[in-house]
């Protein structure tokens, strides 16, 4: 038994290993393991080298660089271009500008991102580069790229060179174009859904009365400012998918603010009635037109003056319009000078003037003639001597036809001067009395003698046209004292028929001084010497003499 135990232990003592042997074989673990890490170490290195120098050689992006937050390591440049593209096509840009608000994607307001230039960048960074620092950060990044998936390795090169540990990011900052006339462009149209053109201060006059507007202020879209802030921060697309910009805004002020002034200089003109009072003097016949304050409001004409006020004028062509308008009261054969009408209206209204005083003319007629009529009997018809009515038809002949038309002359042609209102004559043939008129009343009634039958006095309106103290007729070699001329038998001849008194012969024998109350002279009026200087000295030139046949 004792044998057999000591036999056991001689054996387990010599299965048993020495100290030495235990160290021997912990060296060659050792030794194993040391060969093995430098096996991977060498081939590791060696795959990273190739790697490295492939990847330096080709098309793609070195490990690291990024652009707008998008990693780019190992991309090719085609690839980096699409990644760009399609982040670049998210990038919107909000506007706000009173109270409006507009998405829209960048490339509208003309921000492009060059999509081929940024992805060559990124593709250059770390070669072809003369900064040896550049490079050799570049081949580090690369290797620590490269060994990435030989942690050990990249771990134990960390502690040779720190920038083995891992692969830092390179931001690179885009290509990015800015179109001015694009981004102009769209603001433009923009800002055309946010202008309101201002409104100046406006005055009218309606009804004659004056109406005023006030001014409104206006707003328009600040291009030039617009631009300048989208440009200012464009760069912000690079970090962020939108960029919100405030744009500002114009202010548009009126160049007329205020009208007040102007109304208070106006009102005053449309409470200024005018009268315009009307004289017929072939009538002798008074007539009147009033302006109202709408009459006198069509006259006011508003217009800009040079310096960007408004101011105020007279608008001529409507004083002709009321001028035309209101001569239509006066029916077809008369009618009031436009050349003084418009004037004196024109002068009343700018001065304040209430009343003003104006002519009523006669149109020259047309007649036609009607059976058994001559030129003697239309001419007494229409009240002046027949040689005017043979000098406003010269073509006519020695007879009439019935249906013939004729030009009768105006009766004004026989008011060669102003008529002078206040005064006036009035005969009548058929009872040869003549009666002197001022102010309207009667101042004188006379007897008075008138043409023969044979050189007969002509009816119709004249006026006193010339003073003779003593006139002489040498056709019937008569002095006729106190003469004042009235009318022109004929248009083209000298002699008048007129006033006087007692004719005589050689200044001595007086004829007709028993004749007053019948028809005796050759066309003129005779009076009594007395009586005719009377009205000589009365009756100025100018004044109307009415002779009637009744």
């Amino acid at each position: 038994m004792t044998q057999s135990v000591q036999a056991i232990e001689r054996t387990e003592r010599a299965a048993a290993p020495t100290p030495k042997r235990r160290a021997r074989r912990r060296g060659a673990r050792i030794a194993w393991l040391v060969l093995a890490f430098w096996l991977i170490f060498i081939a590791a290195t060696g795959g990273a080298y190739y790697g490295g120098k492939q990847l330096l050689a080709g098309d793609r992006i070195l490990p690291g660089v990024q652009v707008m937050g998008l990693d780019l390591s190992g991309k090719t440049t085609a690839q980096a271009t699409r990644m760009l593209q399609t982040a670049w096509d998210e990038r919107r840009i909000t506007l706000d500008a009173a109270g409006q608000s507009w998405t829209l994607p960048a490339p509208q307001l003309g921000v492009t991102l060059d999509t081929e230039a940024t992805a060559q960048q990124a593709h250059r960074q770390g070669r072809n580069t003369a900064d040896a620092n550049v490079t050799a950060g570049a081949a580090m990044q690369t290797a620590a790229y490269l060994l990435q998936d030989y942690p050990q390795v990249r771990n134990t090169l960390a502690q040779l060179d720190p920038r083995l540990a891992g692969v830092r990011p390179i931001t690179l900052a885009p290509v990015i174009h800015f179109d001015r006339r694009q981004a102009a462009d769209t603001l433009r149209m923009l800002g055309q859904q946010l202008e309101v053109a201002p409104q100046d201060a406006a005055i009218t006059v309606v009804d004659g009365e004056i109406q005023t507007t006030p001014s409104v202020t206006g707003q328009a879209m600040d291009l030039t400012g617009g631009i300048a802030a989208l440009e200012a921060r464009i760069g912000e697309l690079t970090n962020a998918p939108k960029l919100a910009l405030s744009l500002p805004m114009a202010i548009l002020t009126p160049d007329v603010v205020n009208v007040d002034a102007l109304a208070q200089e106006v009102a005053p003109l449309l409470q200024n009635e005018i009268t315009v009072r009307l004289w017929d003097p072939i009538k002798d016949e008074r007539l009147a037109w009033t302006t109202s304050p709408a009459d006198l409001g069509h006259w006011i004409a508003f217009a800009r003056a040079d310096d960007g006020q408004i101011t105020w004028k007279i608008n001529e062509d409507a004083v002709g319009a009321y001028v035309t308008a209101q001569q239509e009261t006066l029916g077809a054969e008369r009618y009031v000078d436009r050349q003084a009408a418009i004037p004196a209206l024109l002068a009343a209204f700018e001065n304040h003037t209430s009343d003003i005083e104006l002519r009523v003319h006669y149109f020259d007629r047309t007649h036609i003639v009607q059976s058994g009529e001559t030129l003697s009997s239309i001419a007494e018809d229409y009240g002046l001597p027949y040689p005017w009515l043979m000098k406003a038809n010269p073509e006519l002949g020695d007879q009439l036809s019935v249906g013939q038309e004729i030009i009768v002359p105006s009766q004004d042609a026989l008011l060669p001067l102003p008529p002078i209102e206040n005064k006036r004559i009035q005969i009548s043939i058929a009872k040869q009395k003549m009666q002197a008129y001022e102010d309207g009343k009667v101042k004188w009634d006379w007897v008075v003698s008138t043409g023969l039958p044979d050189s007969p006095t002509s009816p119709g309106v004249f006026q006193v046209q010339s003073h003779e103290g003593t006139a002489y007729a040498n056709q019937w070699d008569l002095n006729m004292p106190f003469f004042m001329g009235i009318y022109k038998p004929s248009p083209d001849g000298e002699v008048m028929n007129g006033f006087h008194g007692f004719p005589s012969r050689d200044k001595k024998q007086l004829l007709w001084t028993k004749n007053l109350g019948r028809p005796v002279t050759y066309g003129c009026v005779l009076l009594s010497t007395e009586n005719a200087e009377t009205l000589y000295n009365w009756a100025d030139e100018g004044v109307i003499v009415e002779i009637t046949k009744d």
